[in-house]
């Protein structure tokens, strides 16, 4: 077997037993509880980390944890926020790996969410 092969299965594995160990962590994303193939070999982690992000934020804001209650706490949050801050939340979280928001475009739309508040 070659080292890319070996590698590769290596890979696998360890994404296989993160896989497990993270299937019931609400912040996950889907493409990590699954061992999504988009993973292998060059992931866009910031894909991974901004739909964390997004669910963290959602806990902060209603202090529990709410993957089955993800449209309930959503049309809380457009009650409660701008348009543009609940469009981009709802984005993160409804779009599949590799077409989310940047972390810089929801920092952006927080930065003027919160400038707004002043």
């Amino acid at each position: 077997m070659d080292d890319s092969a070996d590698d590769t299965n290596k890979l696998t594995l360890n994404m296989q037993a993160y896989a497990k160990k993270v299937k019931d962590d609400p912040f996950a994303p889907p493409e990590v509880k699954t061992v999504s193939p988009l993973l292998f070999n060059k992931p866009d982690w910031e894909q991974v980390d901004i739909y964390s992000l997004a669910m963290l934020s959602l806990y902060l804001l209603f202090g529990e944890k709410f993957a089955a209650k993800i449209p309930m706490h959503l049309n809380t949050l457009r009650e409660n926020v701008s348009e543009d801050m609940y469009s981009i939340t709802k984005n993160i979280i409804e779009s599949p790996y590799g077409s989310r928001p940047t972390l810089e475009e929801y920092l952006d739309v927080i930065e003027d969410t919160l400038s707004k508040t002043d």
